[in-house]
């Protein structure tokens, strides 16, 4: 078997037996996810394992030895599963015999370890915080902080049930005075709109204000009442119940705010998947939020102020580039340096205009009663364009001015057409993008566009002069 199949019967299942067990009807498809994700986490193993066996045998046989041994036996047991009889079974095919003796021993070692480490473990814990806490409290704030971090994983594992369904079980969790996170059994991935949903409603929660009581009961007393507890976790006869109205009932000997208004607010962070069935959602809460959003502030206001220092820098470059005096930068007045440069350029381009004007109008040919101008322009955005075209024809009604600017990042054409002169500045632009590309449009006696190959502006501009003049 090389693919899940056993996953393939529960359909079957439920039809014969789903009348008597309402439970697996409602429940199917979590049934089958089970199902099927641990057969294929099962036959990952068993593939691992196969040919872990395979390599120890072959070494064997190249050897000429024929005693599987003991810690070999173990280790397949321990690490992929394999029980004893299936690796004796996988040995005799490959004639070679299992050293029980090793095995066995090699497993009362193991035993023998994890009983010491139980007792180290107990040693440890008698001074150690307790319900998944990650440290002893000892001033008032630590108590704050660790009780809204503990009643808020209370609060989100009621919501994970409410929002992904009541398969959700809790499989650890870690509080700290600034932080929880809390893993739980769930087969999918959560989309960041459950998140969403999963905080919105823990937030509602805490807005209600709702009563945190706590007190004792015998442990089956709790569970009757639908007290949660955690799986695998064993507990005393007499146990500490937290309850927070109808919405959570949890067993839990940690620190809890007197009401879910205490907690303030909640952020879940961050959420991702821990192991096959496991996923972790991370969050802060109270306080720790307020400082989150205070160093998120921070650190989009240190952003801000690198993106305007680079905003200032390309206008300095621009500035330069066209002649214009430079500033220093002040981070406190970042805005303010802005705008004085985007004025400082502004004022340089003007000044490069100003001082070809009267060069431009001097290429003017006799064309249709007035004078076609058609120049190319190194430098020249299609603002400066623009700024030249409007100043030769304030001076010069009679002129079609037919401009190609190679900018500092982008090739632009503009055409105007004095107001007594033929309004056909779309058909100019149609012949220059025709040959050197480049998108825009216009309409009468005003068009440009951008875009265009700068290795063919000269040959764009030649194309206007053939057309218009022959």
């Amino acid at each position: 078997i090389h693919e899940p199949v056993l996953y393939k019967l529960v359909a079957p299942v439920v039809a014969s037996m789903g009348s008597h067990f309402d439970a697996i009807v409602t429940r199917q498809h979590f049934i089958e996810s089970v199902i099927r994700s641990e057969e294929t986490h099962f036959l990952k193993t068993l593939e691992l394992g196969i040919g872990h066996f395979e390599q120890v045998a072959e070494k064997l046989i190249s050897e000429n030895r024929k005693i599987l041994s003991g810690t070999e036996a173990f280790k397949l047991y321990d690490t992929f599963g394999f029980p004893l009889d299936l690796t004796e079974v996988m040995a005799k095919e490959r004639g070679v015999t299992v050293d029980t003796e090793g095995f066995l021993y090699q497993m009362d070692l193991q035993k023998t370890r994890s009983r010491q480490s139980i007792n180290v473990q107990d040693a440890l814990l008698k001074d150690r915080p307790v319900g998944g806490e990650a440290r002893l409290v000892n001033t008032l704030e630590e108590k704050l902080g660790m009780a809204r971090h503990h009643s808020t994983t209370h609060l989100v594992h009621a919501a994970l049930r409410t929002v992904l369904g009541d398969h959700v079980h809790q499989a650890g969790s870690l509080v700290d005075v600034d932080h929880f996170r809390f893993d739980f059994t769930h087969f999918e991935t959560v989309s960041q709109e459950m998140i969403q949903k999963i905080e919105s409603l823990v937030n509602e929660k805490i807005q209600e204000n709702i009563p945190v009581t706590i007190f004792e009961k015998p442990l089956e007393e709790a569970k009757k009442m639908g007290a949660m507890a955690l799986f695998g976790e064993k507990y005393d006869t007499q146990v500490r119940v937290v309850q927070m109205g109808d919405f959570s009932m949890e067993l839990c000997a940690g620190h809890h705010v007197k009401n879910t208004a205490e907690i303030e607010g909640v952020k879940l962070t961050h959420h991702s998947a821990i192991a096959a069935g496991v996923r972790r959602i991370e969050g802060i809460a109270g306080h720790a939020l307020i400082d989150h959003c205070i160093a998120l502030q921070q650190e989009g206001e240190s952003q801000e102020k690198a993106a305007k220092r680079r905003q200032f820098e390309a206008l300095q470059a621009e500035i330069l580039a066209y002649g214009g005096q430079v500033q220093e930068y002040d981070d406190g007045r970042g805005s303010d340096c802005i705008k004085v440069a985007e004025k400082a350029l502004s004022q340089a381009k003007q000044c490069q205009v100003g001082s070809l004007l009267d060069t431009v109008i001097q290429t003017g040919v006799a064309y249709a009663n007035g004078q076609l101008i058609v120049y190319s322009l190194q430098k020249y955005d299609v603002t400066m364009l623009k700024m030249m075209a409007d100043r030769v024809v304030q001076a010069h009604a009679n002129y079609t001015v037919v401009l190609a600017g190679v900018g500092l990042e982008n090739t632009s054409f503009v055409v105007k057409c004095g107001p007594t002169m033929p309004a056909i500045a779309p058909d100019i632009l149609a012949i220059l993008t025709q040959v050197a590309g480049g998108k825009g449009g216009g309409k009468g006696l005003f068009a440009q566009a951008g875009g265009a190959d700068s290795c063919l502006v000269d040959e764009a501009l030649q194309a206007v002069h053939k057309r218009l003049l022959l």
